[in-house]
């Protein structure tokens, strides 16, 4: 299923198939990201004055960005190919990872501890949300839609509602006629 816009998505195809396409995606979005922190760390932050001080800003936000997808989607297939199943865990695994990355970087074990605490639940929450279907990479397929598109005033509804009323009293009209009796009593 392509995500709105006709391109690959993550939950295109399921976990453990089309490794390299998963990363690509994730590091592409997660490159994006990088760049955007990058950019206001170096004009807030660090307010760096040299292009190799602001080249260094960049690096160490979307290299850490970067590689936090990469470690995600092999930790997520290197634990389905060794336990075989594609479920929630798997992403928990991939939390673990990309927790324990973040845990190098800042060389503390209470981050790595928080970020465990924190994503773990998460990218579990995430899976199982896909899985069962209520999710945004589904466009909320699973959960009822209705008939009629209705807008923020009900302008939609109103000419819906009007249209009913409108067949409702042609089709007693006729229902009288052939009795004929006067549709008005």
């Amino acid at each position: 299923m392509p995500d709105r816009h006709g391109k690959y998505s993550y939950f295109d195809t399921p976990d453990g198939q089309d490794a390299h396409k998963k990363a690509w995606y994730l590091c592409k979005n997660l490159g994006k990201l990088g760049f955007l922190t990058g950019t206001l760390d170096a004009l807030n932050i660090t307010k760096a004055q040299t292009k190799m001080g602001v080249l260094l800003v960049y690096g160490k936000h979307m290299g850490l960005l970067v590689g936090a997808g990469l470690a995600f989607t092999a930790a997520t297939t290197i634990s389905l190919d060794l336990r075989k199943k594609d479920d929630e865990v798997n992403h928990a695994m991939g939390a673990v990872a990309v927790s324990s990355l973040f845990a190098a970087y800042t060389a503390s074990p209470f981050v790595m501890a928080s970020l465990i605490g924190i994503t773990v639940p998460l990218a579990y929450l995430n899976k199982t949300a896909f899985m069962d279907g209520v999710s945004p990479w589904h466009d909320f397929k699973r959960v009822p839609k209705t008939e009629y598109p209705i807008t923020y005033y009900n302008f939609e509804l109103d000419k819906r509602e009007d249209t009913i009323k409108k067949r409702y009293d042609e089709k007693n009209e006729e229902y009288f006629k052939k009795l004929n009796l006067d549709s008005r009593v």
